[in-house]
């Protein structure tokens, strides 16, 4: 059985400076911050490896999905790595799902599993994953909310 995703919830991107990123976003291409802030990940898995890590996202509305913008700012990050290897960037496509271990199985029972190589937990909102292999090179972002953001539409407030 294919699992089928939802639509997008958002478009991740990894920059340098998310106050930069506002700024040409704004003047290039005429969209306005939607919100920002610093979140701090407790005990997250990256590679592999416990870690704690603080990252600064700011969002842009754009249509039925928003543009995160996402800046390493201290820690052992999936951002610091993404930067150093490649560069700002695409980062993830990202999908609110009902069960992240249920659409992981449906991609584990296909002739090409992924790994998941960042796991953690937003404050208050739900967990997530980051899941390589399954999209021909770039990463999948599994969010299961809980609580008030369960439909998604507040999770982009992180």
């Amino acid at each position: 059985m294919v699992s089928r995703l939802p639509a997008m919830h958002h478009v991740g991107i990894v920059v340098e400076d998310v106050a930069t990123a506002f700024e040409d976003f704004e003047r290039r291409w005429g969209l306005r911050p939607a919100g920002s802030r610093e979140v701090t990940f407790e005990e997250a898995l990256v590679n592999g490896r416990e870690t704690t890590f603080t990252a600064h996202y700011g969002f842009l509305a754009v249509g039925e999905t928003q543009i995160e913008l996402i800046a390493p700012v201290s820690g052992d990050s999936p951002y610091t790595e993404f930067l150093l290897a490649h560069g700002e960037g695409l980062h993830h496509l990202a999908f609110v799902v009902g069960s992240i271990d249920d659409q992981l199985g449906h991609v584990a029972a296909t002739d090409k599993p992924c790994s998941i190589v960042t796991a953690g937990e937003l404050p208050g909102l739900g967990r997530f994953v980051y899941a390589d292999g399954a999209a021909h090179g770039t990463l999948i972002e599994l969010i299961q909310a809980t609580g008030p953001a369960s439909g998604g539409d507040r999770l982009l407030q992180i």
